[in-house]
C-alpha cells in the first residue's frame, strides 16, 4: 500500500493481519504443547484453582473404561462455576487428550481403553482454566496391562508412515493387516480414533487387510494425532483382539488472505481507510 506525501519518495506500508482463528477451549484442546497451565495461557495470573483429579481404580488393561472425575475450586474455596478442564493421557511417546466442562464445581469424563493404546505406567494430568483465565493442575498415574487369554492379533500399520506430516484439510490414508500366528485375520472389527477420539470403521478390502481415508479437519487440533488402531473378533465364546498405534504431526493450514477493501492501493497521507480482509482455507471455505 503506498501513500501519497506531495511528490516526495512513497512510503511503503506493511500491514499485519492477525486473525484469532481459535477461542480458549480449542487453546486447551490443541495438543502442540505440554499439559500445563502455564503453557496454555501465557498472561494468566499464577495458579489459583484448587483441582482434584480421581480414577476410579488404579489398574486397567485394555479395553475397559477409566473413570476420571474432580472438582476445582476457587482460591477462596467457592466452587468455579465455569470453565475447562483438559486432561492428557501419555505413556512413552503416545499421548491422548480431552477436554471437558466445568459445571458447577465439578468435571467428569470417560475414555476406552483401545487396544492400539500402549501398555505400561500412564501419566493423567489435568489442566483447568475458569472463565477469567485463573488457572490450576494436578496428576497422577494408573496402569495399564494386556488382558490375558484376549492378545491373539498382531496388527501391522501399513500407512500412514511414522511422523509423517500432514496438514489440515489433506487426507489421510490409513491401511494395515491383522494376523494371528502369521495368518492373515479376515472379518474383524477394526477401527482406529480420529484426532478428536470419535472412534472410526476400517473396511476390508483384500482379506485380512483394512483401510480407511481421513480427512483432517479445519479445527482438528494440531501436533501429535497418536492413531490407535485395534482389531477384535469374537470366536465362539472368546474375544480376539490386537492393536497399534502410529504418530501424525498434524500442522495448521496455509490460509488464502484477500484484500477486499480499500480498493485503491494509493491513499493520501491522514485519510483514513476502512480494512476488510477475507480469510479462507485452501479449498475455498470461508473462515467463521
Amino acid at each position: 500500500m503506498f501513500l501519497k506525501n506531495d511528490g516526495r519518495a512513497s512510503l511503503i506500508v506493511s500491514l499485519t493481519v492477525a486473525l484469532l482463528v481459535y477461542g480458549m477451549l480449542a487453546n486447551v484442546l490443541s495438543p502442540n504443547t505440554p499439559v500445563s497451565a502455564s503453557n496454555f495461557f501465557a498472561s494468566a495470573s499464577p495458579d489459583n484453582l484448587t483441582l482434584t483429579l480421581t480414577t476410579d481404580k488404579e489398574n486397567y488393561q485394555n479395553g475397559q473404561k477409566i473413570q476420571i472425575s474432580g472438582a476445582v475450586k476457587s482460591s477462596d474455596g467457592t466452587p468455579v462455576e465455569n470453565g475447562v478442564v483438559a486432561i492428557f493421557f501419555s505413556c512413552d511417546e503416545w499421548s491422548r487428550r480431552l477436554g471437558v466442562g466445568i459445571n458447577n464445581g465439578a468435571y467428569a469424563e470417560n475414555y476406552i481403553i483401545s487396544f492400539g493404546d500402549p501398555d505400561g505406567t500412564w501419566a493423567v494430568s489435568a489442566s483447568a482454566v475458569d472463565d477469567n483465565g485463573n488457572i490450576g493442575e494436578n496428576s497422577d498415574n494408573i496402569v495399564v496391562s494386556l488382558p490375558p487369554n484376549t492378545i491373539y492379533y498382531t496388527v501391522y500399520l501399513l500407512s500412514p508412515p511414522k511422523n509423517i506430516i500432514q496438514y489440515r484439510g489433506g487426507a489421510v490414508m490409513l491401511s494395515l493387516q491383522a494376523k494371528e500366528a502369521g495368518v492373515l485375520v479376515e472379518n474383524a472389527n477394526v477401527i482406529y480414533r480420529s484426532p478428536t477420539n470419535d472412534n472410526v470403521s476400517l473396511t476390508e478390502g483384500a482379506p485380512g487387510t483394512y483401510s480407511a481415508i481421513y480427512t483432517i479437519k479445519w479445527d482438528d487440533p494440531t501436533g501429535d494425532w497418536c492413531i490407535s488402531a485395534e482389531a477384535k473378533k469374537t470366536v465362539g465364546d472368546n474375544l480376539k483382539a490386537g492393536g497399534s498405534f502410529t504418530i501424525v504431526d498434524v500442522r495448521p493450514a496455509v490460509l488464502q488472505l484477500d484484500l477486499l477493501s480499500p480498493s485503491e492501493r494509493e491513499l493520501g497521507v491522514g485519510e483514513q481507510a476502512e480494512i476488510k480482509v477475507r480469510a479462507s482455507y485452501p479449498d475455498g471455505t470461508l473462515v467463521e
